[in-house]
């Protein structure tokens, strides 16, 4: 049997309709139920409802008004009010061939198809047209389900009852549409409106095939407001208005129709759920989040409010929840296409490509599977390197879906990357042509050729035709701003950021680019005042940008710690603002007070995933190993398939000191995930050290065979080699990464093992000449700079640190090295250097230190002392050498007795340690 593709089978479940039957009734109960049903004779649903509810006011048990009052909630899609009256006139006994049909059908559209089945699926009515709206709702639920033997049988008897009924004629629409036979479906479902053209179904459905299956919106609008003539208050109809505006772009028009939803039913989930949807399109993440979050708790097991939620919480950077939206979703209704391609998609983007393929599996198997699946699919194996799979599932995507570029364009894109290049272009360049105005896939690729050739002048062509196609997006302004900073144009690359910004003034990757430039063009009032616009509007992350600017500007770690504490509780139900908190505290060694706030934003946010791992980490650095292990685990049980939660697990394990279960779980990750590499690397680093070096051996040569085109590999089994003083087995690992990728980590390490093996002079060699191909290499500059620092040499290190920070400023622990040089030497400057290696990286104990070292030289006693205490608040308390440092201020301070307690709590910290001698002397003098 033909079965239907999962991209139409999607299409017609988000608008499969829910029977109910409005049966006449032989008894009137009261001028309230009479003039209820004079309404709905008149099509006015809103008054019919009014009389019903007085006419219950005056005598709760009239269950003739309940079970009309009940049809006619269901019929304005107040889905869970109807089948809670429906539900208590069938326990007052009113007659089921009234109550089934419409309960059945509000069950259906609460998504309770198991219960259906369970109450309803043997249920025998008289009623002729009773039962073929029982029939055609279960057949329906079998639809969703994906049985279409079943839904066919029931389709069957709900004809078989009465040939002509109009709901289950519009089923086999549906399924003529999903089928891909849209005249068919058309001509079925103008059939049901020829014998009723006031059928609400009947118009949505109509309005969909119009939109959808045959491109022609205006003839969808059109039907979607004749269906609001006959009933105002259709949620559905406002639905899909609203919703064919978002996708146009028209967000003035979209407002509009939101707004009229607003009008008609201000407290229905669906207005709140296309508010928040709005708020979304609209970048409004607050607003977003803050209208989402109270749906998620009322209908917490709908699939399309997790979606929203998901994608949510995805641009807020809590991809671990976003994935749990997801996840929960397709357990929810698992043939739904949208949540397995969204998590698929979020897959990629974290690296876990075996993860995305498994999850667009169901859509690549149905026949013909889904075009958009089978390109995430290719996206997936082009990753991993399988070119090959990749081209063919482009191809099939883009055969079976032509109207759709985005296959076509990888496959150019492909083309362009290969021998042929110009070949590729070409067909980028006429694809980008003929592409309709809101496709841009093609100029989107076209635009990254051209920049992996650093061809800047084809990429800044690119550009345009982007803005000429959405001249009011600032994302094209932003990539020309790009082009132009990689030719060195600071000039024209501000103009364009700020042409970005004027288009979106809350676009906050534009204002952080321009307030770098502020802040190179000496305007750092002005960097500040884009922030605080931005801030004042509402942007959490706008805040958050402007407290770690004023960080490094030379904010106090206090002060820090303040600014962000007055934003958290600003905003205590914002996850981003908590756990920037949490990671400040962290960062500063303040681990009972991250632990404490991390457990407060629990307790306001006990669902978040990310504020669970940050409790973990937390519990971790406050020693509470244990607790550590139960807060992962408890994460990973709530996103089992995510390793690098289970990774977390494991090395919560290792430093509790269980390293046979940390073994275990690392072993049952790359069962799960052989590839990944951190997973790979800690495992053979633990059977190093338990002297299992051979095993070690055997990870790293099953990177090497999996990954052949990877050099992580091959640096691991040097690093074991290197490890037993295996010199020439680790020089020659070494070399086979340099071969494979030239990177400064490889030729830092081939030249330490060089000068360990005692072939200085070759070691020396091998540096001049790296120096001289790689003359921008920071981290091997970086490298030697180290060495020269060991061995006193002092004049080059400090020429060395300057030329690495030259090429990279922002490397904090060059800054801390350049201030020890400039201190051992006597030049100017050594102080500042320090403090801006502590603005760089507050988080690092060492340069806290460092900087307590660079003022003590210099004499400045309260000053060192207050950095050498950060240092040892930051360290945990448990650095002999940070400790030592404290004690010895306190000497030169004349506090004697602060410096015995120093020194007292470092011997019972360490028996033995470097600097013990020192740490004795000094206690004798005092």
């Amino acid at each position: 049997m033909h079965q239907p593709s999962s991209r139409n089978r999607t299409r017609v479940s988000a608008l499969l309709f829910c029977a109910f039957a409005l049966s006449a009734c032989n008894t009137s109960n009261g001028d309230g139920v009479a003039l209820g049903k004079q309404s709905l004779a008149e099509a006015n649903t809103p008054a019919a409802i009014i009389h019903f509810k007085s006419a219950l006011q005056q005598d709760p048990q009239r269950w003739e008004a309940r079970a009309l009052l009940g049809q006619s909630l269901l019929r304005v899609g107040d889905v869970n009010g109807a089948a809670i009256e429906l539900e208590k006139a069938l326990e007052g006994g009113y007659s089921r061939e009234v109550v089934v049909p419409s309960l059945a059908s509000a069950l259906l559209r609460q998504g309770k198809h198991q219960a259906l089945f369970d109450r309803f699926g043997n249920t025998s009515l008289t009623d002729p047209a009773a039962t073929a709206s029982l029939q055609t709702t279960l057949a329906v639920a079998h639809w969703q389900r994906e049985d279409r033997s079943k839904a066919q049988a029931a389709l069957d008897r709900a004809l078989a009852a009465q040939p002509n009924f109009g709901m289950a004629t519009l089923l086999k629409a549906q399924i003529a549409a999903a089928d891909g036979d849209f005249d068919r479906a058309l001509e079925l479902t103008q059939l049901t409106l020829k014998h009723n053209e006031k059928d609400l179904q009947a118009l949505l459905l109509l309005a969909a095939l119009q939109g959808m299956g045959k491109g022609d919106q205006p003839a969808a609008t059109a039907t979607l407001e004749r269906a609001l003539v006959v009933e105002p208050k259709f949620i559905d109809a406002h639905k899909a208005l609203v919703f064919q505006a978002l996708q146009s772009g028209d967000m003035a028009l979209t407002e509009r129709r939101l707004d009229r939803l607003r009008a008609v039913a201000p407290k229905h989930s669906v207005t709140s759920y296309l508010s928040a949807f709005m708020a979304y399109a609209q970048r409004d993440f607050k607003q977003a989040r803050a209208l989402a979050e109270p749906l998620l708790k009322a209908s917490g097991n709908n699939p399309q409010v997790l979606v929203l939620a998901a994608l949510i919480e995805e641009h807020g950077g809590s991809l671990l929840q976003a994935e749990a939206h997801l996840g929960k979703a397709i357990n929810l209704a698992p043939g739904e296409a949208q949540p397995r391609v969204l998590l698929a998609n979020l897959f990629l983007r974290k690296g876990q490509e075996a993860r995305a393929l498994a999850t667009v599996e169901p859509l690549l198997n149905a026949r013909p599977p889904q075009p958009l699946a089978l390109a995430l699919a290719a996206d997936a194996y082009l990753r991993r390197g399988e070119r090959e799979k990749a081209e063919a599932l482009y191809a099939e995507a883009a055969k079976l879906a032509p109207a759709d570029s985005r296959s076509s364009v990888a496959l150019a894109s492909l083309r362009a990357t290969q021998g042929d290049g110009e070949s590729g272009l070409r067909e980028l360049e006429m694809l980008s042509r003929s592409a309709k105005p809101q496709d841009i896939y093609a100029d989107l690729a076209l635009f990254n050729a051209h920049m992996r050739k650093r061809d800047f002048p084809g990429a800044l062509k690119s550009a345009e035709q982007l803005i000429a196609k959405q001249p009011k997006q600032a994302t094209p302004w932003i990539m020309k701003a790009g082009v132009y900073e990689l030719m060195d144009d600071g000039i024209n690359a501000k103009a364009a950021l700020e042409k970005a910004v004027e288009l979106e003034p809350r676009n906050l990757r534009a204002v952080l680019r321009l307030t770098d430039y502020d802040t190179h063009l000496g305007q750092p009032e002005k960097a500040v005042e884009r922030l605080k616009s931005l801030a004042d509007a509402g942007s959490i992350q706008a805040e958050l940008a402007l407290a770690a600017r004023q960080r490094r500007a030379g904010q106090t770690p206090e002060q820090a710690l303040e600014a962000l504490r007055q934003i958290a509780q600003k905003h205590r139900k914002e996850p981003e603002a908590r756990l920037a908190l949490v990671q400040e505290l962290l960062s500063q060694g303040l681990s009972a007070a991250a632990l404490d706030e991390a457990q407060s934003a629990l307790s306001v946010l006990p669902d978040d995933l990310g504020i669970m791992v940050a409790l973990g980490t937390a519990q971790l650095q406050a020693k509470k190993g244990e607790e550590a292990v139960n807060t992962f685990r408890k994460v990973a049980s709530a996103d089992p398939g995510n390793v690098q939660v289970q990774y977390r697990v494991a090395e919560a394990l290792l430093t509790n000191g269980r390293q046979a279960e940390s073994v275990a779980t690392l072993r049952r990750i790359l069962e799960t995930r052989p590839d990944f590499l951190p997973a790979q690397r800690a495992l053979a680093s633990i059977l190093v050290r338990s002297g299992d070096s051979n095993g070690a051996l055997k990870i790293a040569r099953s990177i090497q065979s999996k990954r052949p085109e990877s050099d992580f590999g091959h640096l691991l089994e040097g690093d074991i080699e290197a490890g037993r003083k295996r010199w020439a087995a680790g020089i020659a690992a070494y070399r086979r990464a340099l071969a494979k990728s030239p990177s400064g980590e490889a030729a830092a390490k081939l030249h330490t093992t060089l000068q360990s093996a005692g072939d200085s002079k070759v070691a020396g060699q091998f540096a001049a000449q790296w120096r001289n191909d790689h003359p921008d290499d920071s981290q091997f500059l970086s490298h030697l700079s180290g060495i020269a620092l060991q061995q006193g040499r002092y004049d080059e290190a400090e020429a060395l640190l300057q030329a690495v920070l030259k090429l990279s400023p922002g490397r904090a622990t060059a800054w801390a090295n350049l201030a020890f040089a400039k201190m051992k030497l006597g030049h100017p400057g050594a102080i500042d250097d320090a403090r801006k290696a502590v603005q760089l990286a507050p988080q690092e104990p060492a340069l806290h230190h460092s900087l307590a070292q660079v003022l003590e030289a210099d004499r400045q006693w309260a000053p060192a002392l207050e950095a050498a205490q950060r240092a040892v608040k930051a360290s945990g308390g448990n650095n002999p050498a940070f400790r030592l440092t404290v004690a010895r201020l306190y000497a030169a301070t004349g506090d004697k007795e602060a410096a015995r307690r120093e020194l007292k709590a470092l011997s019972d910290l360490a028996q033995d340690f470097e600097g013990k001698a020192e740490a004795l002397e000094l206690l004798r003098k005092l």
